[in-house]
């Protein structure tokens, strides 16, 4: 079947308000009219599906009913068709006119995209679908002719941003004749998915593979199968694997190619689960294309009398942190803050120099404390203490040496001080020949052990007189 029975004349008005303004242009499950509304006063646009393709009015109520479905999942992108009918056996579908145009023609000009450009587009479309996933549903013939794609200047924002909008949602699984046969598939677009072209029902990881394939061809500039009637395209997506990115498109990044070759994996188990799932590994992705390049740094020029050596790669540490998109701060700013911080730590590092400094005093104070001797107090043996004046009486006078340790004995306190002084004294006594030797013998004795002056004075008269 062509399709040619989908076309309808110029000025034909279908259900009593819509006039066809344009012959119309085939697409993948009919012909696409530009027509107006002229009880809303506003452009729309009609698809005219050829005789037979709906089963009945159950088919074209159950289609109707997701399309409201979808009206209510707030997501502008997702554009549902508002009202459906038949004429003369034909049956059509309206929905809003939209300003951008579809990815078909822009994709038919077998010119890759730059990788910014289509995974912006990718990312926008993953967006789109991602509503529809989660409400359970699923879109099940996305093609180039089902996303309209332009570029557009948000409310607020300096550059211009792709808007993608989807259409035919669910009209593919509604249509009856949507596996494989005699030779031909329904639908004229080669942008099939392996478990569809066995007649499986679509699922979720269905629109996900679609998706890569229309990433796939705008990096590429082709789809990923082509040539061949629609059965033998459906036939390769089911069985062959396509030729590599890396091969088509040098210098892609080796992560793209990944993420798109998983998203076209045979098994639907092993791709993205939905729409919201790539559209957050595609984000990352493109967000790296947005990082400005890296500025060329001119060579030095060599002479006949200069050899220049090219310096080394610039080492790169791990722990330095990335530049984000929006987030780059210019030259001038950094120069300018970086003095301001030095100072900032400087002041701190002072503080908190002063801050140990005094809190070291206290412990200090208590060190010293502790391992100072204290002042020697008097002992028991000392309660005798005696001045030179007050000597005993007797036959032998002490000489001038007992005296002078007797006065260094009152000045300083302690037996360990008059231990140090009474050697000197005992050897001036016997120098003096008044005592005889063993009173210098025992005055020696007596200032190694340290004895008080009173054991001294008790000890003397004896000493002398003998």
């Amino acid at each position: 079947m062509t399709g040619q029975e989908a076309f309808l004349e110029p000025g034909t008005v279908l259900a009593g308000r819509y006039r066809l303004a344009s012959p119309g242009v085939m697409q993948d499950v009919g012909a696409a009219h530009e027509a107006y509304d002229t009880v809303d006063d506003r452009p729309v646009t009609v698809l005219v599906l050829p005789p037979g393709r709906l089963p009945g009015s159950e088919a074209l109520r159950r289609l109707i009913a997701l399309q409201e479905t979808v009206s209510g999942l707030d997501q502008p992108g997702l554009v549902p068709y508002e009202h459906a009918g038949i004429i003369a056996g034909r049956p059509f579908l309206v929905r809003p006119a939209l300003a951008h145009p579809s990815l078909a023609p822009l994709l038919a000009r077998g010119a890759p995209l730059e990788p910014r450009t289509a995974l912006e587009i990718a990312v926008r479309l993953c967006e789109t679908l991602a509503p529809l996933h989660r409400a359970g549903l699923v879109h099940g013939s996305l093609s180039p002719h089902s996303v309209l794609a332009g570029e557009e200047t948000p409310p607020g924002a300096r550059d211009p941003e792709w808007a993608v909008s989807v259409v035919d949602i669910g009209l593919l699984p509604a249509l009856r004749g949507g596996e494989v046969q005699g030779g031909q598939a329904w639908g004229r677009s080669p942008y099939f998915t392996p478990e569809q072209a066995v007649g499986a029902d679509a699922r979720a990881s269905s629109d996900v593979y679609v998706v890569a394939s229309l990433l796939y061809a705008m990096l590429a500039g082709r789809p990923p199968f082509r040539g061949g009637d629609a059965a033998m395209v459906a036939l390769r997506h089911a069985r062959q694997e396509p030729a590599s990115l890396e091969i088509l498109v040098p210098g892609i990044s080796p992560r793209l190619v990944e993420v798109v070759a998983r998203a076209l994996d045979k098994e639907p188990a092993n791709r993205y689960r939905n729409a919201g799932q790539m559209a957050h590994v595609l984000r990352g992705l493109w967000a790296e294309t947005l990082l400005p390049p890296a500025p060329a740094v001119p060579a030095p020029r060599a002479t006949r009398d200069r050899i220049v050596v090219p310096p080394p790669p610039a080492q790169i540490s791990d722990a330095a942190p990335l530049a984000r998109p929006g987030f780059l701060m210019p030259e001038e700013e950094r120069e300018e803050k970086n003095p301001g911080l030095a100072n900032l730590i400087t002041v701190l590092l002072i503080i908190l120099a002063l801050v140990a400094v005094l809190g070291l005093i206290p412990l200090w104070r208590s060190v010293h404390r502790r391992y100072t001797a204290p002042p020697a107090q008097p002992t028991p043996a000392q309660e005798g203490q005696w001045e030179p004046d007050e000597l005993p009486a007797g036959d032998g006078v002490p000489g001038p040496a007992f005296a002078r340790a007797g006065k260094a004995q009152a000045k300083v306190p302690g037996i360990l001080n008059m231990a140090r002084v009474w050697p000197g004294c005992s050897r001036q006594i016997a120098r003096s020949g008044d005592c005889g030797l063993d009173l210098a013998i025992q005055a020696e004795q007596i200032s190694r052990v340290g004895l008080a002056p009173r054991h001294i004075q008790n000890c003397w008269p004896k000493s002398h007189t003998a």
